[in-house]
Formats: C-alpha cells, sequence, structure tokens
C-alpha cells in the first residue's frame, strides 16, 4: 500500500550521478509541473518519492492514472532491480485503483460519472436536459450497458472490456460501444442514436450499426440482444426504432425480425415479390400480383417463406425477394408497458425469442 510521505523535503536535490539518475530527474520535473502531489528528494542518500498531502486511497482516478504512467516510467529507468520492482508494484497498485474507480463510478449519473467510469464522452452545452429529456434522466455507464444490451454480451464473456464512446448534441445522444475478450479482440459492436424532440413525444431510437465476430455468428446472440434493447424500450415508455440496410443479410433480417420498409420502399419490395412468385412459383402474372400485395401490411410473413428458389442455391424464397429488393429504410414501432401493441412488434416478441422455448 502507498502510504502518505507528507515528511519529504520539497527542496528537490535530484540524484545526477548517472546518465539514468539524470534522465529521471528530468522526467520528475516535468511530472512536477503537472501533478503537484509528487514531491522528490534525497533521503539518505537516496531518492525518494512521495505524496505530500494524500493517502492512495484519497486519490482521485484521474490521479491513480497519472500516477501509475510515473511509476512505469519509473520502473523503466530504474537503476536497481529492487528499485525496479518497487515501481512495479506501485504502479500495478494504482492500475487496481484506477478500475475499481471506474467500477464504483458506473452508477453515477451525468458527464461527470461516464467520464469518471472511462468513457469518452462528447457533449454540447444543457447535456443534462437533452438526456433527462430522452431518458427521464441523466445517463450513467450501468445505464448504457443496460440499454444497448453490451452488459449482456460481456456477461456472456469471463474478462470481456466495454468500451463506450456518448455524443450527446442539442437533440440526440449517440452511444457506440465495443466489447472485447480477455485478450483485447473484438466481440461485438453496438452503436444507437436517441432522441426526443420534447417530454411528451416518442422517443426514436436510430440502430446505426450492430455486428458480432463470426465466431459469435449463429448461436442466437444477436436476437437476444435486440430483444433485450427492445424491452428496455417499452421501458422507457416507448419508441419509434428506424433501421436503414446496408448489407443484403439486413434486408431480409430486419423484415424477418417484423421491421417495416417505408411505403416507397414496400412498393419495390412487392414488385419484387410479384416477379419471383411468378418465375419461381409458375404463377400467372396477376395472381402472383395479388399474392405480393397481400403481403404489404406483414412483411415479415413475406420475408418468412422457406420455398427453394434452386437446387444449387441455399437461399429461401424470402431472402432472395429481400435481397433482390436493393437497400430500404424502415421502422418499428414498440409500445410502451401498459400501451396498446401492434403486429409488427407482437412478431419480434415471437421471432426474437424462439430459441427460448426449444
Amino acid at each position: 500500500m502507498f502510504v502518505e510521505t507528507a515528511g519529504y523535503n520539497p527542496g528537490y536535490n535530484f540524484h545526477r550521478k548517472s546518465a539514468v539518475g539524470a534522465s529521471i530527474g528530468s522526467a520528475l520535473r516535468k511530472e512536477m509541473k503537472s501533478n503537484p502531489d509528487l514531491v522528490l528528494a534525497r533521503q539518505d542518500g537516496k531518492l525518494r518519492y512521495g505524496h505530500t498531502t494524500k493517502k492512495f486511497e484519497d486519490h482521485t482516478h484521474e490521479e491513480h492514472s497519472q500516477l501509475s504512467s510515473f511509476h512505469s516510467r519509473m520502473s523503466a529507468n530504474a537503476e536497481s532491480s529492487k528499485e525496479r520492482d518497487a515501481h512495479r508494484r506501485l504502479a500495478d497498485a494504482h492500475d487496481e485503483a484506477v478500475l475499481a474507480h471506474r467500477e464504483a463510478a458506473k452508477s453515477v449519473r451525468g458527464v461527470e460519472g461516464l467520464t469518471a467510469a472511462g468513457v469518452k464522452v462528447m457533449a454540447l452545452k444543457g447535456s443534462d436536459e437533452v438526456q433527462k429529456r430522452i431518458f427521464g434522466h441523466e445517463l450513467s455507464v450501468k445505464d448504457i450497458e443496460e440499454l444497448n444490451g453490451s452488459g449482456l454480451i460481456a456477461s456472456k464473456h469471463s474478462g470481456a472490456l466495454v468500451n463506450h464512446s456518448v455524443f450527446i448534441g442539442k437533440m440526440n445522444t449517440k452511444v457506440t460501444t465495443q466489447v472485447l475478450d480477455k485478450e483485447g479482440y473484438p466481440i461485438a459492436e453496438v452503436e444507437r442514436t436517441y432522441k426526443r424532440t420534447h417530454e411528451s413525444s416518442t422517443m426514436e431510437v436510430e440502430h446505426d450499426f450492430f455486428k458480432v465476430s463470426d465466431q459469435l455468428k449463429g448461436q442466437g446472440l444477436g436476437s437476444e440482444v435486440i430483444a433485450h434493447q427492445l424491452s428496455q424500450y417499452r421501458k422507457l415508455g416507448g419508441a419509434q426504432v428506424n433501421v436503414s440496410t446496408g448489407l443484403d443479410d439486413g434486408r431480409y433480417m430486419w423484415a424477418r425480425t417484423g421491421f417495416t420498409p417505408s411505403d416507397a420502399h414496400m412498393d419495390r419490395v412487392v414488385g419484387v415479390a410479384s416477379s419471383s412468385f411468378h418465375y419461381y412459383l409458375k404463377m400467372d402474372k396477376a395472381e402472383a400480383a395479388t399474392l405480393a400485395e397481400s403481403y404489404r401490411s406483414k412483411p415479415w410473413e413475406l420475408a418468412g417463406l422457406r420455398n427453394p428458389t434452386s437446387k444449387s442455391s441455399p437461399r429461401t424464397l424470402g431472402q432472395t425477394i429481400f435481397r433482390d429488393s436493393g437497400d430500404w429504410s424502415g421502422k418499428m414501432i414498440v409500445p410502451g408497458e401498459g400501451q396498446p401493441s401492434n403486429p409488427g412488434f407482437d412478431h419480434a416478441v415471437k421471432y426474437l425469442n424462439r430459441n427460448k422455448s426449444k
């Protein structure tokens, strides 16, 4: 434990018997300017260092971080193994303190709490009011990890690290989260933008980006995270969730989940469906057009058509229709708790939780 050392003489008499000692003295002079709590003095003929007023446990997480860097540099330039090991132990102790501070700060709401927990935050003036309007209160790290499902992902991987970046603008809050395994390799990345024009309006959520690593695909993690996010929106009074497809898989996946393309995009989907029914199912054009139109209000059922398209292709008819329809933008209305539901959301709940009943 690094203890208070208020008795050090602040009249710094730097060790200059060697080039290493001189470089340490130079580094410490710079350190002293940025961290006035640090002092260095000769004591018993040896170079000593310590804090002037604070005990180890009284430092902020920023100070612990600075002191960890300080002791790491001192360890690298130490003249003896004993001195090197002592600095290394102190650097490790400060690192542990930084992590403890960040863990404690995860429950603290507001920009200061986010920053103390290690979150990269860019906030415009009035950010506290923006958060209160959107979420009902200022955000904490625990709020973020519950809202975007990153905490759920991390809980499934021992030693996972979660990094957040938050931008709070005049009307919205964008949160980008990366989950890393204990080796530092990406497990998942989630980006969501939340906005609400005034307190009585419905929250809008842009599902900007969501990706899991290749080794995690096919395990149901994506469905579990989306289901978790929708449940969080319900707790916040409901939301309009907006999506835009940028990949072939997204064109099919979002429709299959329960999202509805915009009217203009749905016109194109219905047109492709009509042509596909005529070509693959050998229906006459009028009959194919009527059947395609019947799916306009339930695109998730259209996406779910499992008719094969050819012996050589693994694509189902539903996948083919949406992938051939091009990129689209659409939405789902998530009702708040106690509010009337809708077919798209009802389907999403069943579809996303389909593996739980097996």
